[in-house]
């Protein structure tokens, strides 16, 4: 286990199990593509836990994290993760030109309510030569979809009021391909990973949120249902192993042209471990 992994595991509050449990994967699969080259600096879009838990890893880094408002998290706290306000759709960024190592681009894609090659524009712009675009986003083309279609129901999150924020509009792996090329960038990686198809992903999922101030979870799967269930959640995991196309999750990793920089700061390489 990382000692990224052990932060993770540390929290002990409800939501924050909760959190963990789902999003362990993402954060891992995430950290692996980290881990290919070395880099200094890392920008977050929509802020998540990442960079606070990473900063307690990886004191070295200089990582920023940019959301729509101020970020409310507990873990804002942390020293050393600078915190923007900024809107990808309403460029230009509070960042400055080929400065980042890194842009973490994770489950945000899916909520703009604008043109999203506004936003990798502004990806382009902001990170150095040779810099990565590292996305995680829902596959519209996963199995759940195609069900819901088939049966005349329609796949999309159902708009809320107009303080909704949900999934707005999500994209097959050839959209998020062509918005990474036509802004310039190069694709290093685009396939479907495996976090949120595990058998133990699906017992364990549920609804889960927060009224009046308290956290709320309420699994799909209790008691006897979770012992009758398994046997097709193998199945359907053994299926989704052979057929990634079909796979909820998507990650595709893009780079900006150019050679990088060394980084000196670190002594090269360096792995959370």
């Amino acid at each position: 286990m990382t000692q990224f992994d052990r932060h993770l595991a540390a929290e002990s509050e409800l939501d924050f199990t909760i959190y963990y449990r789902s999003t362990r994967g993402k954060f891992l699969e995430i950290l692996q593509s980290l881990e290919c080259e070395p880099f200094s600096s890392l920008l977050e879009i929509g802020t998540s836990e990442f960079p606070f838990l990473l900063k307690r890893v990886r004191g070295d880094l200089q990582l920023s994290t940019l959301n729509l408002t101020p970020p409310q998290s507990r873990w804002c706290v942390t020293d050393g993760v600078e915190c923007l306000v900024g809107d990808v759709l309403a460029p230009p960024l509070p960042v400055p030109d080929a400065s980042q190592d890194v842009i973490v681009f994770s489950e945000v894609l899916e909520h703009l309510q604008g043109n999203p090659r506004l936003a990798f524009g502004e990806f382009a712009r902001v990170l150095k030569p040779g810099g990565r675009l590292i996305i995680t986003t829902p596959n519209l083309g996963r199995y759940r979809t195609r069900v819901k279609l088939l049966l005349g129901i329609s796949p999309m999150e159902p708009v809320g009021g107009l303080d909704w924020c949900g999934h707005f509009r999500e994209y097959t792996r050839a959209e998020v391909i062509n918005f990474c090329v036509t802004a310039g960038l190069e694709i290093v990686r685009a396939d479907f990973p495996m976090y949120w198809d595990t058998v133990d992903q699906y017992l364990d999922g549920g609804r889960r949120g927060y009224v009046n101030g308290r956290f709320y979870y309420r699994p799909y799967f209790t008691g006897l249902t979770r012992v009758l269930v398994r046997p097709a959640l193998h199945v359907l995991e053994g299926l989704l192993r052979l057929l990634p196309v079909f796979r909820y999750a998507m990650l595709v990793v893009a780079r900006r042209p150019g050679e990088s920089a060394p980084v000196l700061a670190t002594g090269g390489r360096h792995r959370a471990q």
